[in-house]
């Protein structure tokens, strides 16, 4: 199955000696920089430079249209010379960005091909927690109480999932050992919302134009940059009884899109 890879990922940085509060920071460490950095972000990011080599060209483009429809519709009014003016600049606009093969979908699509890959990760990470249900259904059963282990008296603690590693009841981290159980000071959740919202706000903001000014976003990337960054806010009572095995790798994967922002800042700057 799909889940397969995920899992045999951390088992075997588990089975090289590594205890789970270090295998699951290094898996996600190497998802985003083998796979995603050079078969999604780069792309994407390449796409983006070159919209803004070809911004200039556009918006001198549209200034001769503007004459060139005024003078041959110059009897039709002014609502004529606009929609005209609107489709002849849209025309040129869709066959130089289809040229430059850096049309809106190839700039934007980077933010929504992670998306499957995380899942994938994160859900394999409840699984090996025990945990039962998809991924979203810690989401949609928000701050309800959830099931601990640690709770039964039982000389091995249930699971669902013939992956639980029980292993994961004692390699956590400082304040939290078990990963299987929340984060009884809700840390995580905390450093996951926070590092959520940097990472959308740096990933979605404005590319710098030749002016030295921001270039205005489109209606859509402005809905989906508010949206994202609203959700990253508003996640946080939504995750306080995850695993902390699931928002372990949740946080570190979000650390590790920041630091990859910030390297395709500096390798491949938006200016």
């Amino acid at each position: 199955s799909l889940l397969s890879a995920p899992h045999d990922l951390y088992v075997g940085l588990h089975d090289s000696g590594l205890s789970w509060a270090v295998a699951i920071p290094l898996a996600a460490l190497l998802v985003r920089g083998l796979l995603l950095f050079p078969l999604v972000s780069v792309p994407t990011r390449r796409a983006q430079q070159r919209y803004l080599m070809l911004a200039p060209i556009l918006s001198g483009w549209k200034h001769i249209n503007r004459r060139t429809c005024q003078a041959d519709y110059q009897h039709h009014g002014p609502t004529v010379i606009n929609n005209n003016i609107y489709l002849l600049s849209k025309r040129f606009e869709e066959t130089a960005m289809r040229e430059a093969r850096c049309q809106t979908w190839r700039r934007n699509w980077g933010i929504f091909a992670q998306l499957p890959v995380f899942l994938l990760m994160a859900n394999t990470m409840r699984l090996m927690c025990g945990s039962e249900g998809g991924f979203l259904s810690d989401i949609v059963k928000g701050m309800s109480a959830p099931t601990r282990f640690q709770n039964l008296d039982l000389p091995t603690p249930p699971s669902a999932s013939s992956w639980f590693e029980p292993t994961m009841m004692a390699e956590g981290l400082s304040w939290c050992k078990d990963l299987t159980d929340a984060d009884p000071y809700f840390i995580l959740p905390a450093l996951v919302s926070s590092t959520m919202f940097m990472s959308v706000y740096i990933t979605t903001k404005a590319p710098m134009g030749f002016n030295g000014k921001p270039l205005p976003l489109r209606p859509a990337q402005a809905m989906i940059r508010r949206t994202l960054l609203g959700a990253s806010v508003m996640i946080f009572p939504f995750i306080l009884e995850m695993p902390s095995g699931v928002l372990l790798y949740w946080w570190t994967s979000s650390l590790c899109t920041l630091g990859s922002n910030t390297l395709l800042d500096v390798m491949f700057p938006l200016r």
